[in-house]
């Protein structure tokens, strides 16, 4: 990393900070979207414009996406209207076992498609984690 120029090393530095992968991958993500960070993460998620062929091919050996079972999961959190509202907030974050005022819970509400404050809508959600390729194991 000694000949990357200290803005490319903050990038680096970034980006393997928002997605825990080797630093030599992410120097190679960033040089394939032009060292921009919103593309790289974008990229990385799976729903970038990035040239990383890479991540392309990978998502094509992936099983498929269980939507039906991201639905129970929003119904599981749900209230009586149709959103996941700040009492379904506390038990998703519960159940993540992940603070309620930790970053990635921003992360998560970006990618969620949250247009306000502690509250998912069932299409966010279900779009949301189908874009992030969220995959879990058929009911028995």
């Amino acid at each position: 990393m000694n000949y990357l120029t200290q803005d490319q090393r903050s990038k680096v530095q970034n980006l393997t900070g928002i997605t825990n992968m080797r630093e030599s991958a992410a120097i190679t993500l960033l040089k394939d979207c032009r060292w921009d960070i919103q593309v790289a993460v974008n990229t990385f998620y799976g729903g970038g414009s990035g040239s990383n062929t890479t991540s392309q091919s990978n998502t094509k050996s992936l099983p498929p996406v269980n939507v039906k079972q991201i639905e129970k999961i929003f119904d599981d959190f749900k209230d009586d209207t149709n959103y996941i509202l700040i009492e379904g907030m506390e038990k998703f974050c519960a159940a993540l076992d992940v603070d309620p005022t930790d970053v990635v819970m921003l992360v998560m509400a970006w990618h969620l498609k949250a247009e306000n404050m502690c509250e998912f809508t069932r299409s966010g959600f279900i779009e949301g984690w189908t874009k992030l390729r969220y995959r879990t194991q058929d009911p028995p």
